[in-house]
C-alpha cells in the first residue's frame, strides 16, 4: 500500500540508530505516525535538516511492517524520501515564538484524530482532492494550525510578534473549528439573548457565559476578576472569532506576554476544560508562563 500525503510535522523523536519517528497532521485534520528512514545519518544525512517541528512536508508513505514501537498500529507508516513545501526560518531564532509554536503543535496533536490505511486509500488526500469536500470532519485543525504557523513566522519577519495575541487567536480559532467555542449569543443558564441581558461571567464547564440576571446562581463557578476585565475578555473573543488570520495585526490585546495575561490563561484553561485535558499535560506552556 502506497499513498502520497503532505502534512505538518507536529512531533518527532529519535528511533533506532538512524531513523526518526514523527507524526504528520494531514490536510484532512487527521494524523499518522511516519517512520522516516535514515533521517539521522547514513547516505541521507542531509535530510535531517528537513525534519524540524512545524515544517510542511510532502512524502510517499507505505504501510510499515517494521517491528517495534507502533508496528501493530494501523496508522503506522514508513517513508524513505520527503520534500519541503513550507518551512519557517525566524521562529527558531526567537525562544518565545519557538515555545509558542511547540504549544500550537501540542494542541493540534491532542485534538486531532488518527488516520488509518482505509482513510488514505479511500479518501486519497492528495491525488483525489475533490473527495475531501465530502469528508471535512477535522479539516479545521489543519487549517487553523497551518495559518497559525505561517503568520507566526510573518509576525517575526515584520517585527510585530505578540505572544498573547498569537495564542488567543489560535486558541479561539481552534475551539470554534472543533465546535466547542463559547456561546456568545445567549446566557448559558436562562437562554436569554445577549442584548436583552448582558454577559457578566464565563462558565467554562458549561461552555458559555452567565448573564446579569443569573449572576446569583453563577457565583463561585464563573471566571473573571472584575467587570472591566471580563468585558475585555468577552469583546476579545468576539473580535478574534471574526478576525481573519491575514489580518492578525488588527486584533488588539492589552499585554505582550502570556505570563502577565489573565485573559490568555482563562482561554487556555477553557480549552483544557472542553477537551478534558490538564494544563500540566502541555510541556510548552510551562516555558511561556
Amino acid at each position: 500500500m502506497h499513498a502520497k500525503v503532505d502534512g505538518i510535522l507536529i512531533s518527532k523523536m529519535p528511533y533506532r540508530e538512524r531513523d526518526i519517528l514523527g507524526k504528520l497532521l494531514l490536510r484532512n485534520g487527521q494524523k499518522i505516525t511516519v517512520l522516516f528512514r535514515n533521517a539521522r545519518g547514513g547516505k541521507r544525512n542531509k535530510k535531517t535538516l528537513n525534519l524540524e517541528l512545524g515544517y510542511f512536508l510532502k512524502t510517499e508513505v507505505n504501510k510499515s511492517n517494521t517491528g517495534g514501537a507502533g508496528a501493530a498500529d494501523d496508522s503506522f507508516f514508513a517513508a524513505n524520501d520527503w520534500t519541503l513545501i513550507w518551512y519557517h526560518q525566524r521562529i527558531r531564532e526567537n525562544l518565545k515564538a519557538f515555545y509558542l509554536m511547540c504549544l500550537f503543535l501540542e494542541m493540534g496533536l491532542k485534538v486531532s484524530l488518527t488516520a488509518s490505511v482505509f482513510t488514505l486509500l479511500n479518501e486519497q488526500i492528495i491525488s483525489r482532492p475533490n473527495l475531501r469536500a465530502k469528508n471535512r470532519d477535522g479539516e479545521g485543525v489543519f487549517s487553523v494550525l497551518s495559518n497559525a504557523l505561517f503568520f507566526l513566522e510573518d509576525s517575526l519577519t515584520k517585527n510585530s510578534f505578540n505572544e498573547e495575541r498569537e495564542l488567543i487567536l489560535f486558541s479561539i480559532k481552534l475551539l470554534y473549528s472543533e465546535g466547542v467555542g463559547m456561546n456568545l449569543s445567549e446566557c448559558i443558564r436562562c437562554k436569554m439573548p445577549f442584548g436583552k441581558v448582558y454577559a457578566v461571567g464565563l462558565i467554562s464547564k458549561e461552555g458559555g457565559f452567565c448573564c446579569n440576571s443569573c449572576s446569583g446562581s453563577c457565583s463561585g463557578v464563573w471566571e473573571f476578576s472584575e467587570f472591566g476585565e471580563f468585558s475585555y475578555l468577552y469583546g476579545l473573543i468576539k473580535q478574534a472569532l471574526i478576525t481573519k488570520y491575514r489580518d492578525y495585526h488588527l486584533l488588539r490585546v492589552k499585554n505582550s506576554t502570556i505570563a502577565t495575561s489573565a485573559t490568555t490563561k482563562i482561554i487556555f484553561n477553557y480549552f483544557c476544560q472542553q477537551f478534558h485535558f490538564s494544563p500540566g499535560e502541555f510541556k510548552s506552556i510551562k516555558s511561556l508562563l
